[in-house]
């Protein structure tokens, strides 16, 4: 079980599907990642979210946990609702313990109940439920056996003799023009989403920020379904959707204006900025690429 996090510094939830901050986002299917609800099954405002990465939601909010030194507190945060959902995968081994992983997790998901304000923000759609989960694990009884009869046997059934068709005489056929093979697609049906070589022009802002010109070069631009760049830092947040500008065989350009600008609030501007782009691909795939370093000057604010 993974907490999805809790925002950043500014205590806001974070789309966990665009700047990945938590373990529930690396790509193996044993990994559950759960969202706060508070007690009245809304979303908590510091909870992340994403509709890809964070499977379920449970309670978080105000919840009496443990301390050190033998205390108790009331604590909240997507790390005070992972344990519930944690307690409820437990019950589902506990009646078939022969599932697995990831089988656990798609049980977990099945098992919600649906809250509509969580449609788009969560995987499933809905919190943890224990009683539809154990009811959705619960392994099926095997058929019973029949009872031997009693009486004669059963006859056989006599065996047909059926007579060996003649064989065909075989007309070697000349000049025959052969079709082409076609090419098999991939099992999705899109090619993959590659990332050959990106450029950011400039690569120094001065500190009162400046506009990054983002270049991205591409395998395979037509699986792209949605390309992005976010740049978050503290209370600085930037970001810019970029366009496919021209394309060379399989190979594809897309560029964007990144527009940085440090709010007054910021006392501290950081040396160095790393933004993130995010492409979405038209099966699905979400692919997140780190493209290095913007240097910042912090002399003359």
């Amino acid at each position: 079980m993974a907490a999805a996090g809790n925002g950043g510094e500014d205590g806001v939830g974070d789309d966990n599907d665009t700047v990945p901050n938590s373990i529930g986002n690396c790509k193996v299917n044993n990994v559950v990642q759960v969202g706060n609800i508070t007690n009245d099954g809304s979303l908590h405002s510091s909870s992340n979210f994403g509709l890809t990465t964070v499977h379920v939601a449970a309670p978080g909010s105000d919840i009496l946990s443990t301390t050190p030194n033998g205390f108790y507190d009331v604590l909240t945060g997507t790390s005070m609702a992972s344990p519930h959902v944690a307690g409820v995968a437990s019950l589902i081994l506990s009646v078939n313990p022969k599932l697995t992983p990831m089988e656990v997790r798609s049980i977990l998901m099945r098992g919600v109940v649906p809250m509509s304000h969580l449609q788009k923000k969560i995987a499933s759609g809905g919190v943890v439920d224990a009683a539809k989960a154990l009811a959705i694990a619960k392994p099926t009884p095997p058929p019973p056996t029949p009872s031997p009869t009693l009486g004669y046997p059963t006859p056989r059934p006599q065996e047909t003799i059926t007579p060996m068709p003649q064989e065909t005489p075989k007309v070697e056929a000349t000049n025959i023009p052969t079709t082409p093979p076609t090419a098999t697609p991939s099992m999705s049906g899109v090619p993959q989403l590659r990332v050959v070589d990106v450029k950011l022009t400039p690569r120094t802002i001065s500190a009162k920020g400046g506009k990054v010109k983002v270049r991205l070069l591409v395998e395979n631009p037509d699986a792209i379904a949605y390309a992005s760049v976010l740049l978050k830092h503290g209370a600085l947040k930037a970001s810019t959707t970029l366009s496919l500008v021209s394309r060379s065989g399989t190979l594809g350009v897309l560029n964007g204006d990144l527009k940085i600008r440090f709010p007054r609030s910021m006392k501290k501007l950081p040396s160095r900025l790393t933004p993130i782009a995010t492409v979405r691909g038209r099966n699905g795939s979400i692919l997140s690429v780190k493209l290095g370093a913007i240097t910042v000057k912090r002399q003359g604010r």
